[in-house]
């Protein structure tokens, strides 16, 4: 649920939890392509990002997320944003671009918008930090400028869309609800024989239930 509403279930928390561990490993594998192509090639750092991309996921996976507090996936956006940072700083900064995937990935989970503007807002952080260690800080700004914005963009359209299909999603269960209500009042009232008219009942209350 989102704004207003009430907390992921606990199915949900462990479907995102997983689906976050497939990030961590898909990202920590795709890594090393692109970094075959770097002069002088970072051999040792490319390594230790990978295995720690890797171990998180396998992590994410191994975790009862069915037990653990919301909280917890905010940590995994957090966890996910500072690995990214450790890879931009030890490899190269191109690999920014994997800060998309921690934005799309939290708004589509986090339950509220200050729960998904605080992780936004450590993105902006973390983009910004090759401007106080690279040797062309002016470059780095500039990108960092151009970044900031087009995550901002893409949270958020990421995240209405999202709301838009919940609230439409809403709107047809309780259409549905209403209906089937209607259909149970009708059929109470007509006339026919007990036995089907009692079958028909009950699948018009087990439809119902369904909707919740």
């Amino acid at each position: 649920m989102r704004e207003g509403g009430a907390l992921l279930d606990r199915e949900s928390s462990a479907r995102y939890g997983r689906v976050a561990g497939l990030l961590f490993m898909t990202g920590a594998v795709t890594t090393v392509p692109a970094a075959l192509l770097l002069d002088p090639f970072p051999g040792a750092e490319i390594l230790l990002v990978t295995a720690l991309g890797v171990l998180s996921g396998v992590a994410c996976f191994r975790l009862p997320w069915e037990r653990l507090p919301q909280w917890c996936l905010d940590a995994l956006a957090t966890a996910g944003t500072a690995e990214i940072l450790l890879v931009c700083s030890v490899v190269d900064e191109s690999y920014r671009l994997l800060y998309f995937v921690v934005a799309v990935w939290a708004a589509v989970v986090l339950t509220t918008r200050a729960r998904l503007a605080v992780q936004v807002g450590l993105i902006l952080i973390a983009v910004t930090v090759p401007v106080i260690y690279h040797d062309d800080p002016s470059e780095q700004l500039r990108i960092a400028l151009l970044f900031a914005p087009v995550v901002i963009i893409v949270t958020a359209a990421v995240r209405y869309l999202g709301e838009l299909l919940e609230h439409r999603e809403r709107a047809s269960r309780e259409f549905a609800r209403e209906a089937i209500t209607l259909a149970i009042r009708l059929r109470r009232g007509t006339p026919g024989r007990e036995e089907e008219r009692h079958a028909e009942l009950a699948d018009l209350q087990r439809a119902l239930k369904r909707l919740g």
